[in-house]
């Protein structure tokens, strides 16, 4: 049995160590990891199950800038095993070499010895894993330059992220960028939703394998993601159960499990993806989802950039000499209806946002900046479309006045909606082009399309294939019944400053359809 004293300085060990750790999980950069696997979500749970809500949110308050919330959760995650071997270290040292009358020098030499051995354990756990700080560093250093952890999830709300975002060609003179939407299928076994089986099995997996195929040497430095990026119903946590600072155990399974597990590999790993939420990641039929944790995940990952329901980035190609405005906006209000109406396809239907679960409690996002009830649900996201708007518009108008060479739209909702006023867009201030999805297909709206003129020559496209759901039509041929040239798939566009050329990739990673897009300055009227 260990001495008294010996065993007050383990226990002394174990709980100061921790500090230390969470400082371990941060580069001299200030850059924390993220994209851990299954293995560490259990270590993650292990450590840091019994730590609930308040004091994850009592822990962030003690950190000025807002990290030290996210980077304790870093180190519960690729920690908990050293800590481990740790105890188990200094527990048999302290037996072998301290008689029952040590000096407390001996007892600190041990200590000293366990904590190099704990710096080893998890030093060979990263190389393991090949999650170096090298590789999340590149392209982007997300933790450089950051805003500070947000209180809530609208905090930020038509920010303008000013970290810099710098991108060099791939050698070949040319940048690749992809887009995808529409992917996130659901577990346990990724099954496609609504899946008629055969080409409609596994279709994440497909595509995301197809991604990997051509990233190997497209070298994409980003990518861009139009949302429903969970299904059925996005993060199944009620919004606002967990605070920014906290990613809860359900919103982390689903990310390592849909996210993070399935995009690696050569060209995919650490590559930030710029997102924005979909209708079903805001719940489907209900609004009170986890819309914000996929908000806060953005301060708890290395790649995932959703800083806000809508915000800017502005991307500045090094080599080319020019730089890209993107603006993403949430126009998730086209799934707004009366409470009565499409119970189905409603965010805000009264069959499924009233009497919830077994405390039959009725939705509410009203204390984290969302709808308050049912009542005013169809209101606030309209209202909040309106702002989408409206300072999507002053972006605009800023970005040609500053001379920048594209300026691209993300959002959810597919090519058509609101047409009048992407038209406008284009017509008046330049607007180059416009990402979405929703339909579950793919569809590239060229000169020539049935919707090209609606858009006053707007260059759409809708990639809505990711494999989350299943298709519009049958993708194995076109059936009469196909919007687009495709069914499951995603978008590669190769970036010039002259011209983007954008190919339609399907599931088996075949080229189906190219076009090409010019700047607004070069021809269209202003």
């Amino acid at each position: 049995m260990l001495p008294e004293e010996h065993s007050g300085a383990l226990l002394l060990l174990s709980s100061s160590t921790t500090s230390e750790g969470e400082r371990a999980t941060a580069d001299p950069d200030g850059d924390v990891g993220g994209g851990l696997d299954s293995h560490h979500q259990q270590q993650h749970q292990h450590c840091c199950g019994h730590r609930n809500e308040q004091e994850e949110e009592a822990h962030a308050e003690t950190d000025e800038d807002g990290d030290l919330s996210s980077e304790g959760v870093q180190f519960c995650k690729q920690g908990g095993t050293a800590f481990s071997a740790l105890g188990t270290s200094a527990a048999a040292a302290s037996l072998l070499l301290a008689p029952p009358r040590t000096t407390r020098r001996r007892v600190y030499v041990v200590l000293g010895l366990c904590t190099l051995v704990a710096v080893g354990v998890i030093a060979e756990r990263r190389r393991q894993e090949h999650l170096t700080w090298d590789r999340l560093r590149k392209p982007f250093k997300m933790y450089e330059g950051r805003p500070k952890m947000p209180r809530t999830a609208e905090q930020y709300g038509g920010m303008i992220d000013h970290r810099e975002v710098e991108v060099w060609d791939n050698n070949h003179g040319v940048t690749h960028v992809f887009a995808v939407g529409d992917w996130g299928a659901t577990l346990p076994d990724h099954i496609t939703f609504a899946t008629h089986g055969g080409s409609d099995s596994g279709t994440q997996w497909r595509v995301a394998a197809a991604m990997k195929n051509r990233a190997r040497w497209a070298n994409p430095p980003y990518i861009l993601n139009v949302g429903d990026n969970f299904y059925w119903g996005g993060i199944e946590v009620d919004c606002g159960s967990s605070a920014m600072s906290v990613i809860s155990p359900e919103a982390r399974h689903q990310f390592d499990q849909i996210f993070e597990g399935v995009y690696y590999g050569d060209g995919l790993d650490g590559i930030p993806w710029f997102s924005v939420l979909g209708n079903h990641d805001w719940g489907g039929r209900v609004f009170n989802n986890g819309w914000d944790q996929q908000i806060a995940y953005t301060w708890s990952s290395a790649r995932w950039i959703m800083p806000a329901p809508y915000f800017m980035q502005r991307v500045n190609y090094v080599d080319q000499g020019f730089s890209i405005d993107y603006i993403f906006i949430d126009s998730n209000a086209m799934d707004a209806q009366d409470p009565s109406e499409d119970p189905e396809h409603n965010l805000c239907s009264e069959k499924y946002n009233t009497l919830q679960g077994n405390n039959k409690q009725n939705a509410t996002c009203g204390d984290i900046g969302g709808p308050d009830d049912i009542y005013t649900c169809k209101e606030w996201f309209w209202n909040f479309w309106d702002t989408n708007k409206k300072w999507a518009e002053e972006k605009l108008i800023a970005s040609r006045e500053e001379g920048i060479q594209w300026q691209i739209m993300i959002t959810h909702f597919p090519c058509g909606h609101e047409s009048e006023w992407y038209g406008r867009m284009r017509r008046e201030h330049g607007l180059d082009l416009l990402v979405t999805g929703h339909r579950h297909d793919q569809e590239l709206w060229l000169q020539g399309h049935w919707g090209y003129n609606m858009l006053s020559g707007l260059t759409c496209f809708v990639t809505g294939g990711g494999g989350g759901i299943t298709s519009e039509a049958t993708p194995e041929e076109n059936d009469g019944n196909w919007y687009g040239e495709a069914q499951y798939g995603f978008y590669d566009m190769t970036i010039e400053k002259d011209k983007i050329t954008i190919d339609s990739i399907d599931y088996k990673g075949e080229v189906i359809l190219t076009g090409e897009v010019r700047p607004c300055d070069a021809w269209c009227p202003l």
